[in-house]
């Protein structure tokens, strides 16, 4: 998947974790405990309040374009930025916050950073601890890779008292290797006009200086949305796709890159190691035989006052070139009316039998262009890209929040086949554009 689901694992590692994970105790789940009228599609009541969990803080500037993971143990691990600070959140398998982590469940840290950082990856170490890469506006003093304990506290023993510098001006995805290496990458910064680069480093802040040019490789494009590796341990990268929580009514198309595992440009890959793609490219996965699924926002309807948008998916085959067995001609474009004429997909991930389960947000603009109440949105598809009737209403399913804007930003399955979502719900209020975590969990059998 895109994954922003911790937040950028492929597809395979989802379902290589959920067998896993499976075996660890305490798991198990048993059909008496799914209500017996439960569709998959629907919320699981079992979970939060009605099925789903929200912060309620408050907070202006969240920042929250959520990542999300599992523990062995079965604990959700949300991260993003609160309040102009970076923020983990953890919970107890039946959403509620998990008092044993930081404070009523949420660690905030600077992660030394000056202005408003945020966390844009997140890896659970094997041992439990925590691996988050923090960024920030500011050139200088660069993004941070910090280490948490399993309780939350800082892991002094790591980097300088708990931070190591990530050496690129700033930082997108990260994602670990079957090996437990990391691969990070960024963009250019906003004020640094730098391409984009992606560097390799320890589970100990230590940088990887076989990789690439002394650590550092080079990317075909300024742009990354999301990674995933390959089998073989190639890595693609996926640009263009705009910032979730920005409904786009004019979609900017995007593209994919294949770089092989030391960093070098895979030009065996699409046209000299790219493929471009028509949809916007903000969540990327693998699947198990190798194909690669893309999914963001396309136009749906030409309108005058904006077009109208709905989730995109475009698959390729392993070489880059177009599958034309998906969708129509290798693509597809799903709307959600009557929630509204905007849609985009932000995150992705593949179900054990291969369905395709894409995530993100419906809704619509008012007059002055500015969001008006969305919705989280989830969609489910065949092998050839049909919508799968037995999921929601007609393959759809959409959860509303009254007045608020909500997006899904990141997914990742539970071992029982649950979706576990992660997004956020804002609001406008007299104190200004006001932020919460949100963390749902829907029924996928």
């Amino acid at each position: 998947m895109d994954t922003r689901a911790s937040s950028n694992v492929t597809c395979r590692s989802i379902v290589r974790d959920a067998l896993r994970f499976a075996a660890c105790a305490g798991l198990a789940w048993s059909a008496s405990s799914r209500p017996a009228s439960a569709q998959a599609g629907q919320l699981d009541p079992s979970f939060g309040t009605g099925g789903r969990f929200t912060t309620n803080l408050q907070v202006p500037d969240n920042n929250v374009d959520s990542l999300i993971a599992l523990q062995s143990d079965g604990k959700i691990v949300v991260a993003g930025g609160m309040n102009n600070l970076a923020a983990i959140l953890r919970l107890d398998v039946n959403g509620a916050p998990d008092a044993s982590f930081g404070t009523a469940g949420i660690v905030t840290n600077n992660f030394t950073l000056v202005h408003a950082p945020t966390i844009v990856g997140l890896v659970i170490l094997s041992d439990g601890r925590i691996l988050a890469a923090a960024t920030t506006v500011d050139i200088q003093p660069g993004p941070k890779l910090g280490r948490f304990n399993p309780d939350g506290s800082v892991d002094t023993s790591f980097g300088s008292l708990g931070f190591a510098n990530i050496p690129l001006p700033s930082v997108a995805s990260m994602v670990q290797q079957p090996d437990g290496l990391i691969l990070v990458a960024g963009g250019p910064g906003v004020l640094a006009p730098q391409p984009g680069a992606m560097t390799r480093m320890s589970t100990d802040g230590q940088v990887d200086a076989g990789f690439g040019d002394s650590g550092i490789a080079l990317l075909l494009s300024p742009s990354v949305t999301a990674m995933a590796l390959q089998a073989d341990g190639k890595i693609l990268i996926a640009s263009g796709g705009p910032k979730p929580s920005m409904l786009p009514d004019a979609p900017s198309a995007g593209s994919i890159a294949r770089y092989r595992s030391n960093g070098s440009v895979d030009r065996s890959f699409g046209i000299a190691g790219q493929a471009a793609c028509v949809a916007s490219a903000s969540a990327i996965c693998v699947q198990p035989d190798g194909r690669i699924v893309v999914a963001g926002s396309l136009t749906s309807q030409l309108h005058a006052p904006g077009n109208f948008t709905g989730f995109g998916l475009v698959r390729y085959d392993a070489d880059g070139s177009l599958d034309t067995t998906f969708g129509v001609h290798g693509g597809l474009t799903t709307t959600f009316a009557p929630t509204g004429p905007l849609a985009s997909a932000w995150s992705i991930a593949l179900q054990p039998n291969g369905e395709i389960l894409a995530a993100g947000q419906a809704g619509q603009r008012d007059a002055s262009s500015q969001l008006s109440p969305s919705s989280f949105a989830l969609a489910r598809y065949g092998h050839t890209g049909r919508l799968d009737p037995t999921f929601g209403v007609n393959g759809t399913t959409t959860t509303a929040f009254g007045t608020n804007t909500a997006y899904i930003s990141a997914v990742i399955l539970q071992p029982d086949g649950r979706l576990v979502v992660a997004g956020n719900s804002g609001s406008n209020t007299p104190q200004g554009f006001l932020d919460n975590f949100v963390v749902a969990r829907y029924f996928t059998q």
